[in-house]
């Protein structure tokens, strides 16, 4: 008898456990967990919010109010979000590494990841829904179905396998795909776009090899909002920008329409946005592009390449109006003025960015009909351009003061030459008074414009070798092994943007390759032909063979590409000489660098915006120089919100991740302690020198 009657109570007990773990309390609309129930919800809801707060903390009150509003929101798209008092459950805090409060993190499918613990909801509400899915997701149910569409600004679902849009999704990391299962949902399509912007699907039903092409011109609006997706893609891609803000006190129909006729005319030249300001995110995100307060009846215009930023009023929004202003704006368009050999022609509508925004020194010829001694003088003008065509730092320009005279440039008497010198980041302008001659003009320059605007040294080096007169038939036409050779100007973002791609180049090439360098605004070689800088050749050994990189898109991945090409070598890297510094990964160079590599690789996935990664930066680059000339380890870093693979998921940044090789398999290791160089480090040789133990 006393066998059974514990027994019963032990049935009780468990009962009641089981019970206990099953009850979940709701208080304003959030979930009260526990470390009775804790895991029980993570089971239930395959998609959790978890707030871990504690008593006295201000902060935790204000984000706590925050979070309430955003489980009011997402319950429709059944995304549930919980509270656990944290002082009140200190085993589970400790669980959850929780150090700080208030604390948050984001559960999917039972994966746990860092959700921002943030009081702007705009930013919670996105940021929950952009992080439900990964890059590809398969739909089974109906159900799943709907709730992929509704939970995704931009959706593409298709009836092809993951490995026949493994390759899409990857280059479109700003876009959901889903496949969906046939066997439960009938094929009607090959595949569908979806966009909260458009008030129906756009149905694809052409060849795989088309589909690509067909997602690029249809999965995004003429005219942007600037959603989270539409800004990452305006990034990428660096279209100049138009955007205005809609007036909510304005009837906005007809504005609106006005507006994507014009755009449609500028398709493809401008990206126009279109601003409401109900939407603070999208608006704050407008205001980052063009760095200040945005007012109505305004029109703005940012250049990512020149970076230049201006905005121009309206009086009325009517097709002609915007039109007309759009026109205006397309002039700050062109890039910056380098030395050419041409004379360019300001005006007041580029007088702004050539000489204010421009870094180059400026020559300005000041010009009049019917003058006499300024007709004689333009051929010497333009002899001069031509004679200085070779020094991109030096622009020759000239205005026309009987048609397009400039307010801002006060000029006494004509033909004059006015020149502007840049140092510093100002402009000191100086009136020529000598003689308006070739040979008079060209002196003043040898002798009072230097080669650069920028101070000696202030070029980035590389580990690659300088090249002159002196050494140039010794290390490009004579070297037993092929040579890299970069044409550069000091004065010029883009050199030194290829410069940095040298330095990445050096590591992965080192043993196949001479990487050179020259100063061509300095030295000029028989046998390269060159219209502008930076310019990348390819020298076979001895010199047998010039081959002139042609693309325009100076990336890593195109010029391993094109090395391959010319070494007649597949992508397959071996041994990396690590140099001491951060490597950049994409996703086209992911499988090289990382899985093919015989090192460990240490990556870093990260995404621009996020404060943890920007905070962990210097202690990133001083693991790297630890690890300078390492047989054994790589440290790189990926921008998930850029590059994205399939092999990898990530739930929240920055994640680190050790890639540790182990004979043929890589074994995938996260890295959670502080992140520190010495830290890290020592992660790292731990699980090594366990290796060598075994």
């Amino acid at each position: 008898m006393k066998v059974i009657t514990i027994l019963f109570i032990l049935f009780l007990s468990i009962d009641c456990q089981s019970r206990l773990k099953e009850k979940i309390d709701e208080n304003d609309g959030l979930l009260l967990l526990d470390r009775n129930n804790y895991d029980y919800a993570i089971a239930k809801y395959p998609k959790l919010i978890v707030l871990f707060t504690t008593y006295g903390c201000n902060l935790c009150l204000k984000v706590k109010s925050t979070f309430i509003e955003l489980a009011k929101r997402l319950k429709e798209y059944e995304i549930y979000v919980a509270e656990v008092i944290a002082c009140e459950n200190r085993a589970l805090s400790i669980r959850m590494n929780s150090q700080s409060y208030p604390a948050a993190y984001l559960y999917n499918e039972g994966e746990k990841s860092v959700f921002p613990n943030d009081e702007d909801l705009e930013l919670l509400f996105e940021y929950a829904l952009q992080n439900q899915y990964g890059l590809i997701t398969q739909l089974n149910l109906q159900k799943e179905i709907d709730l992929f569409i509704k939970r995704s600004n931009i959706a593409v679902l298709s009836y092809y396998t993951t490995n026949e849009i493994a390759d899409i999704a990857i280059k479109m990391p700003q876009i959901k795909f889903g496949i969906i299962n046939q066997q439960i949902n009938p094929k009607h399509h090959e595949a569908f776009i979806t966009n909260k912007a458009f008030p129906k699907e756009i149905y694809f039903n052409g060849k795989l090899e088309e589909f690509q092409d067909f997602i690029e011109k249809n999965a995004y609006p003429l005219v942007f909002s600037l959603t989270e997706e539409e800004f990452k893609k305006a990034e990428a891609e660096e279209i100049p920008l138009i955007g205005m803000v809609l007036n909510p006190n304005q009837f906005n129909d007809y504005i609106k329409s006005y507006y994507e006729i014009v755009a449609a005319e500028f398709k493809g030249k401008l990206r126009f946005v279109l601003i409401d300001t109900k939407n603070e995110l999208t608006l704050r995100r407008f205001q980052y592009f063009v760095g200040q307060s945005l007012e109505y009846k305004r029109i703005y215009y940012y250049n990512f390449y020149t970076k230049f930023t201006i905005n121009l009023p309206y009086d009325e929004g009517s097709i002609p109006t915007f039109r007309k202003i759009v026109e205006q704006i397309q002039i700050y368009q062109e890039p910056f003025w380098e030395g050419d050999g041409y004379v360019h022609d300001l005006t007041p509508l580029n007088y702004q960015i050539q000489i204010n925004q421009n870094p180059n020194h400026v020559i300005l010829f000041n010009d009049m009909n019917a003058c006499d001694l300024c007709f004689g003088f333009s051929d010497a003008f333009s002899d001069l351009s031509i004679k200085y065509q070779h020094r991109n730092n030096l622009v020759f320009a000239k205005q026309n003061r009987s048609v397009k005279p400039i307010r801002e440039i006060i000029v006494e008497e004509v033909p004059s030459v006015y020149i502007y010198l840049k140092q510093d980041g100002l402009v000191n302008l100086v009136i020529y008074k000598g003689e308006l001659s070739t040979e008079a003009i060209s002196l003043y320059i040898e002798e009072h414009i230097p080669f650069t605007k920028f101070q000696s040294g202030s070029f980035p080096q590389t580990s690659g070798n300088e090249i002159n007169n002196t050494n140039f038939d010794k290390l490009i036409l004579n070297n037993d092994k092929p040579v890299l050779f970069l044409f550069y100007s000091p004065n010029s973002e883009h050199s030194k943007a290829a410069n940095l791609l040298f330095e990445q180049l050096t590591p992965l090439f080192q043993d196949k390759l001479i990487f050179c360098r020259t100063d061509a605004t300095k030295h000029q070689f028989e046998g390269f032909n060159m219209n502008s800088y930076p310019s990348i050749f390819f020298i076979s050994a001895k010199g047998r063979e010039i081959i002139k990189y042609d693309s325009q898109q100076r990336s890593i991945e195109k010029l391993v590409e094109f090395i391959n090409e010319q070494l007649r070598i597949k992508n397959n890297y071996g041994t990396f000489i690590n140099n001491g510094k951060v490597i950049g990964v994409t996703s086209e160079s992911f499988q090289d660098i990382v899985i093919k590599s015989k090192q460990h690789v240490l990556v870093k996935f990260y995404a621009p915006w996020c404060g943890h990664c920007k905070s962990m930066a210097k202690e990133f680059e001083q693991l790297a120089t630890l690890y300078r000339g390492s047989k054994d380890v790589l440290i790189a870093e990926m921008d998930w919100t850029q590059h994205q693979v399939p092999t990898v998921s990530i739930g929240g940044f920055p994640t680190l991740i050790l890639f540790y090789k182990d004979g043929n398999s890589v074994e995938q290791i996260k890295y959670n302690k502080q992140r520190l160089a010495n830290q890290m480090k020592q992660f790292i040789d731990e699980l090594m020198n366990q290796h060598d133990e075994l």
